[in-house]
């Protein structure tokens, strides 16, 4: 059992077609002009209301210790709905039309250069790291992985809805998590480009009402830092946003895993990364062979990655490990509900 099993449920309402076939990515607005915007489907919100105080709270919450020992979510899916069936052949990434462009941060940080790489490889992307919540139906600090978006407000990260949405342990009642907070880079119990606390949470009812496992994605918006007011794509970048690029591409994947058995090598509390790793399809969703384990939950997978920056376009996230090929991790499908989650998200 590997990283995490909640299954997601996505928009069931119908979208309207936003591009003809090939990839899609989310673009930010052209100045003068007024951004395209999907049809709205119904999106499950939730807003933070308080003061600057509350928000620094938040993140005073998170102590070196309280990150140090969260623990990495992971969450069985219903029997039925994780995804069957393999299928793709040589990667190859599609032509993807923007909904967000990579933005550089206002002092940015040059990574190291990569190569492919199937096994997990230290990494220290600052716009990758790790989101800590409190959740209120274990009763326990946890945390998975998230990446950013470079949305006009320069505010906005991606990760699991199942980070973001939990269960009692009877399935009857559910909600959103508490103390969200994210954590870019974060490095041993230190979070070296500040602690961000959230905002506005958005994802879908079908994972809310159906765990419906391909919609396993959700969008925080995080306040400016409680310590300066600066904002977070400034602080460290933003990457861009990708849709409908296909099944078969090229993707990088990073996250936090942690082992799932005493003494492995991987305890939660740096980032890694799988390289230049293609994808197959795997029912409606995506896999690749990149062995994340818990924690991973909610990472990255990026296409377009540039080294020189450690920015691409985030073309899905981390959700549960492919139960019948191990070292295999799954990812939904990044389509139409993209650009209707980010056109509700990317000016909060």
């Amino acid at each position: 059992m590997r990283i995490t099993r909640r299954s997601l449920a996505c928009a069931s309402t119908s979208f309207v077609a936003l591009a003809a076939a090939g990839a899609v990515c989310l673009t930010g607005p052209v100045a003068g002009a007024t951004p395209a915007r999907p049809v709205a489907s119904g999106l499950i919100t939730n807003t933070l209301t308080g003061t600057a105080a509350s928000r620094a709270a938040i993140a005073n919450y998170w102590t070196p210790q309280r990150m140090r020992h969260a623990i990495s979510a992971d969450k069985l899916v219903p029997a039925g709905s994780a995804p069957t069936g393999r299928a793709g052949t040589a990667p190859a990434t599609g032509a993807a039309t923007t909904l967000a462009r990579p933005q550089a941060a206002l002092t940015n940080r040059p990574q190291a250069s990569t190569s492919t790489s199937t096994t997990l490889t230290q990494s220290n992307s600052q716009a990758q790291g790790k989101l800590f919540f409190h959740d209120p139906w274990t009763g326990y600090d946890e945390a998975c992985s998230a990446g950013t978006v470079g949305n006009p407000a320069k505010d906005m990260v991606f990760t699991a809805a199942h980070c973001l949405w939990g269960w009692s342990q009877d399935g009857l009642t559910s909600g959103w998590m508490t103390q969200v907070m994210f954590a870019p880079a974060y490095n041993n119990g230190i979070a070296p480009y500040g602690k961000w606390p959230w905002n506005h949470m958005k994802t879908f009812p079908e994972y809310t009402n159906n765990k419906d496992s391909n919609y396993d994605i959700g969008v925080v918006n995080v306040s400016p830092n409680p310590s300066d007011g600066s904002l977070l794509v400034d602080r460290v970048g933003g990457n861009g946003l990708s849709y409908n690029a296909g099944y078969s591409v090229t993707v990088d994947v990073f996250g936090y895993p942690k082992s799932y058995y005493a003494g492995g090598p991987y305890t939660g509390l740096d980032q890694y990364a799988c390289y230049n790793v293609p994808t197959y399809q795997i029912g409606s969703s995506i896999e690749t062979g990149c062995d994340m384990t818990h924690g991973g939950s909610g990472g990255s997978w990026l296409i377009y990655y540039n080294p020189s920056t450690g920015l691409g376009n985030i073309d899905g996230v981390t959700s549960t490990d492919d139960p019948n090929q191990p070292g295999y991790i799954v990812s939904p499908y990044f389509d139409d509900k993209i650009p209707t989650i980010y056109g509700q998200t990317e000016y909060l």
